[in-house]
């Protein structure tokens, strides 16, 4: 039963110090660490199955030898964002873009990571070919030139779930069952959407990739679409979706994006 919005039957845990003060505190709600995220200092804990997410975050947040526990909450995309001054479309300046471009428009020493449904890393707005064919081929194999350390823009990532995978699925689903592999392909497009916000190079008028300059002179050139806010920096492509659904596993994707810094 997912409909709560977290995973059932799990809570994530920061432990002050000291195993024995752990086992103490996993002993009061019969809990077992299933998993640690070493990049955050947090603990993945399965519980009894008597004892509900509720009655375990209880005794935890009640254990001085806790820093925090809290649900492993489930992160779902919306093609539509569900914010009411969506329509008004003033992002940029309500962040402060424009003063923050005077001082920086990214740098490749930076490495975003995208943790979303992948990247479409064919996409000429991240250096890619640009083409249907790239991305049907690249669905098959990696390109170098395109995904990884020697393409343009996304230097590496990982798919942590696979296609399929659906954290809302029905106890007992395949769908449940992650498939993992080193090509986090996007399948969905809010993932590209997000890297290409984030640092998009921008794709001109024919098609072709926009490499810059990035300066005054920007805004009299002919975009297909726009460079994204910071369109030096480079990008990781961290897929936790599968092609729809939901997923659970965003804290694993954190501690590689903190094991890749």
């Amino acid at each position: 039963a997912q409909a709560q919005g977290y995973v059932e039957g799990e809570v994530l845990v920061k432990f002050k110090s000291g195993s024995l003060r752990e086992m103490a505190a996993l002993d009061q709600i019969g809990g077992r660490i299933v998993r640690d995220i070493d990049g955050l200092n947090v603990s993945r804990v399965e519980l009894d199955p008597f004892v509900s997410v509720s009655q375990a975050l209880f005794r935890l947040r009640s254990n001085p030898d806790v820093e925090y526990a809290e649900p492993n909450y489930i992160a779902r995309t919306f093609y539509t964002p569900n914010d009411t001054s969506y329509s008004q479309q003033y992002a940029l300046t309500k962040m402060a873009c424009p003063a923050g471009w005077d001082r920086t428009k990214g740098d490749p020493s930076v490495v975003i990571a995208i943790i979303d449904t992948g990247i479409d890393y064919t996409h000429a707005d991240f250096g890619g070919l640009g083409t249907p064919e790239a991305f049907a081929a690249a669905k098959d194999s990696i390109d170098p030139a395109q995904f990884g350390p020697q393409s343009p823009r996304v230097k590496g990532g990982y798919d942590f779930v696979g296609d399929d995978y659906d954290a809302d699925a029905a106890a007992g689903s395949p769908k449940l069952v992650a498939h993992p592999d080193n090509n986090p392909l996007d399948c969905d497009g809010h993932g590209s959407h997000v890297a290409g916000t984030a640092a998009g190079g921008g794709v001109t008028a024919d098609g072709t990739t926009y490499t810059g300059p990035y300066d005054a002179a920007t805004a009299s050139v002919a975009f297909k679409v726009g460079p994204g806010v910071a369109p030096q920096a480079d990008l990781y492509a961290l897929r936790v979706f599968g092609c729809s659904g939901s997923t659970d596993v965003t804290t694993a994707a954190i501690d590689w994006a903190v094991d890749h810094d």
